[in-house]
């Protein structure tokens, strides 16, 4: 594998899958996490995020239960003791790739591999739960829009009304989302 002309080649595919015409834009603050590991983390994005419409993760606590559920699970299957930090990035992304619908993300080179890791953890807990799954996929790019910033798109109908119809409606959907998961696996 040569890793530098690999890149440019999913490079160029991924640029024609930009914008998928059945799939909504979902940009995600991801604030959520980023509180859990920083103490203060610099308020101007968040601001900037409420008023040009974006997701704030911090509003939809439902990524951090499944994100902490994924995690759990992993440590629990693995027969250790838990870990200071109990989630990874993965954990969190593949909670937003299961809660949101998301079937393209966003991503540089150096988070590659990290959508790879969410999307197998989304495998194996669909896998778990009877349901179909299909991986996102990547859209390489240079720069990702920096690391308070998910990128990507949804095919989820639900996904797409919610957005439109505000930040309680997406909250409700992924209420209903991770309610319906959680019934499948227990």
């Amino acid at each position: 594998m040569n890793e530098v002309s690999d890149a440019a080649q999913i490079a160029r595919q991924s640029w024609s899958l930009l914008c998928p015409s059945d799939a909504v834009p979902v940009r995600v603050l991801t604030d959520g996490e980023r509180f859990a590991n920083h103490p203060a983390p610099d308020a101007a994005p968040i601001s900037a995020a409420r008023q040009s419409g974006d997701v704030l993760e911090s509003q939809l606590p439902q990524l951090r239960a499944m994100a902490m559920l994924l995690a759990a699970q992993r440590w629990r299957e693995q027969g250790g003791a838990t870990p200071a930090r109990l989630a990874d990035a993965a954990d969190w992304l593949a909670a937003r790739i299961l809660l949101l619908g998301l079937s393209h993300v966003l991503v540089t080179v150096e988070v590659f591999s990290r959508l790879d890791l969410a999307n197998r953890r989304c495998r194996a807990w669909s896998e778990q739960a009877g349901l179909p799954f299909t991986p996102a996929l990547p859209i390489l790019v240079a720069d990702a829009g920096g690391e308070l910033c998910l990128q990507a798109w949804s095919r989820s109908a639900e996904v797409a009304l919610s957005l439109a119809g505000g930040r309680v409606r997406l909250a409700r959907h992924c209420e209903r989302r991770l309610q319906a998961l959680l019934a499948r696996v227990s």
